[in-house]
């Protein structure tokens, strides 16, 4: 057989043809690649780096009754309420007029765990505690952290939950952080949120038990 041949003068022309079609494909790849990148940016949940917090100035709260203590900045405003039928202690801090942390202690039924008695707490909303949980020590002092963050998930409130639970001799000794939630996915919101959950956690790392 003969292989047919183009003319010459088709030749450059050709050429030209294929080196624009290749660059063509370069360009749409590279403009998919740069879009998926964008795609991918926007769907990372802002988070931020925890900074050095300074506790020198805190207050101090200490209760000689149940044999603990532990610092809170000094613009948080304490409100002890009556204690009742479930809680032998109940504290809320505020800032700026609005609840901020809830500390309680509790009297538990023997034998029964933090976990246990999360769990019985939200046995009337959700059956049992929605979130997880983590056991870790902080000063030495076992702890069950508790966790419900929902920042990531389609829900619109994108909402978070924290408690840590310390339980000595049948009593349990509560932090609570007040649901913070973000219901338009506002920046200045969510930085304002890490920065709230970032101080919860330094204040729960200076308790102290006698």
């Amino acid at each position: 057989m003969f292989k047919k041949h183009l003319p010459k003068k088709y030749t450059p022309i050709i050429m030209v043809a294929l080196a624009l079609l290749a660059l063509l494909v370069v360009a749409i790849v590279a403009g998919l690649d740069s879009k998926l990148d964008f795609i991918w940016d926007n769907n990372q949940p802002t988070t931020s780096t925890p900074v050095a917090i300074d506790t020198s100035d805190w207050k101090i709260y200490r209760n000689e009754e149940y044999g603990f203590e532990f610092k809170y900045p000094e613009d948080l405003t304490k409100k002890e309420n009556n204690p009742n039928d479930k809680a032998l202690l109940y504290i809320e801090f505020n800032k700026y007029n609005k609840k901020y942390f809830l500390f309680g202690v509790y009297k538990t039924e023997e034998q029964l765990s933090a976990k246990q008695w999360l769990d019985n707490k939200w046995a009337g909303y959700s059956g049992k505690w929605p979130g997880t949980y983590q056991e870790t020590k902080i000063n030495n002092y076992d702890v069950t952290l508790a966790t419900l963050d929902n920042r990531k998930n389609e829900d619109p409130f994108r909402c978070y939950m924290r408690y840590a639970l310390f339980y000595k001799n049948n009593i349990l000794y509560s932090f609570y952080l007040e649901e913070l939630c973000n219901q338009n996915d506002n920046k200045d919101i969510e930085v304002e949120n890490n920065n709230s959950i970032n101080l919860f956690d330094k204040i729960v790392s200076t308790i102290r038990f006698k």
